[in-house]
């Protein structure tokens, strides 16, 4: 559980201070974003242990895998995260994303496995996929708690509705399918797409290639945010790329300019460091370190 704890922490840490990420935040930036963000991970820390614990009963059979009670903690998470910082949970879906890879770790070790990215990653599929109609009402709050009002606009014009989970069998991954578009990092926590493995496996492999986590975590970065920007925005970073991005002066000189440049047009893309919060998360506790 430590372990869970400490990977938590360096995800969270790690993935916004990264540097340069373009449209984002980051060490160098002057976005308030960074502060908060980093904060809330802190806050919920609490709850990381008690997922930890959850994960645990699961495979010791002490509770049923649909009865995990993920909607519940990050509920908790949401309000624990307001309660300490005065302020909502600047993203709730890296806070849902480190709760569910907490529980899955438990689950992992508790298993007997090896806690690989792999194993934690089946876990964590598990889990959201035996999710009940409370775990998506509780969800539905924790978006209130956040002042996530888009994302609580979505689910309805969809017809997601706590009042209708029950009679429809909504899960969290009805939810999560159903916000992924906008917001990716749900879509790391469904088992119908490979974006969190995908992360993972960029991250991994310029880390071994480069032996810089900050550059790793700015090449995957990178690689989620290409194909939705400008042509020639997604030349710049292109140009990057073939420096080196930030295992050179050069590329890294690169990136500063293409994130003025996206600063100077309101481009933010702050959506996309919880799918590196998360993954990096599992990364860590497979033993990944900075």
């Amino acid at each position: 559980m430590n372990d869970a704890v400490r990977a938590v922490l360096d995800a969270f840490h790690t993935s916004a201070c990264s540097y340069v990420k373009p449209g984002a935040m980051h060490r160098l930036s002057l976005s308030p974003m960074l502060d908060h963000y980093i904060l809330a991970g802190h806050a919920m820390l609490p709850v990381i242990e008690k997922a930890y614990r959850r994960g645990e009963e699961v495979a010791r059979g002490e509770r049923g895998m649909p009865e995990a009670g993920l909607g519940s903690l990050i509920l908790d998470a949401a309000r624990m995260i307001y309660a300490w910082t005065g302020r909502p949970a600047p993203s709730l879906d890296a806070a849902t994303g480190v709760l569910i890879i907490a529980a899955a770790a438990g689950h992992t070790y508790s298993s007997g496995k090896h806690v690989s990215l792999g194993e934690v990653r089946a876990s964590a599929m598990r889990l959201v996929q035996a999710s009940l109609p409370k775990d998506f009402a509780d969800f539905y709050e924790a978006l209130r708690v956040s002042g996530e009002h888009r994302a609580i606009d979505i689910l309805e014009d969809k017809g997601l509705r706590p009042s209708r989970a029950g009679v429809e069998g909504l899960t969290l991954l009805d939810a999560f399918e159903a916000l992924g578009e906008k917001h990716p990092a749900y879509s790391a926590l469904s088992p119908r797409t490979g974006l969190f493995t995908h992360t993972a496996d960029l991250i991994r492999s310029r880390y071994e290639e480069k032996r810089s986590l900050n550059d790793a975590v700015v090449y995957a970065y990178a690689s989620l945010i290409r194909d939705g920007l400008p042509a020639d925005l997604r030349g710049m970073l292109e140009e990057a790329g073939g420096k080196g991005y930030m295992s050179t002066r050069d590329g890294g000189r690169i990136l500063l300019k293409l994130d003025r440049e996206m600063l100077k047009r309101g481009i933010s893309l702050d959506k996309y460091v919880p799918i590196l919060t998360m993954v990096l998360a599992a990364l860590m506790l497979e033993g990944l370190r900075p």
